[in-house]
């Protein structure tokens, strides 16, 4: 939004009444118009540069799967593990926790809504024994 901002700032510097301004102002203007316009593209076009990772629960192949983007913007499978191959998993009011089989932390996912949890109980629940 900032991005687009700038360029309509850049575009409205060359709205204003340019025939009671001094000459020295009009060239500053013509530079805050250049700085704005550059930034303003600059903000739209970058890209965040560092990698994500997100966790997804497939519902039909009952599988967790782990993946990461890269700088590139290429996304890679980097685990990929059947519900029935998890030791247990633990829901709470704003995580879950999976275990591996020897009780060991796998990792921990935040949850965005109490509707998330209770698609994602209901997906665990009969292939991951879920702990209170």
């Amino acid at each position: 939004m900032l991005g687009v901002a700038l360029l309509l700032c850049a575009a409205g510097l060359w709205m204003m009444n340019a025939e009671m301004m001094h000459p020295g102002d009009k060239v500053i203007r013509v530079g805050v118009c250049v700085v704005f316009f550059f930034l303003g593209m600059v903000l739209l076009t970058i890209r965040p540069l560092r990698p994500g990772t997100e966790v997804c629960f497939d519902p039909v192949r009952r599988e967790l799967r782990v993946l990461r983007t890269n700088s590139q913007g290429a996304v890679r499978t980097i685990l990929r593990r059947r519900y029935d191959s998890l030791g247990a998993a633990r829901l709470t009011s704003a995580t879950v926790q999976l275990f591996e089989a020897d009780g060991s932390l796998l990792f921990e996912v935040p949850l965005s809504t109490v509707q998330s949890r209770s698609l994602l109980r209901d997906q665990l629940s009969g292939s991951v024994p879920l702990l209170t």
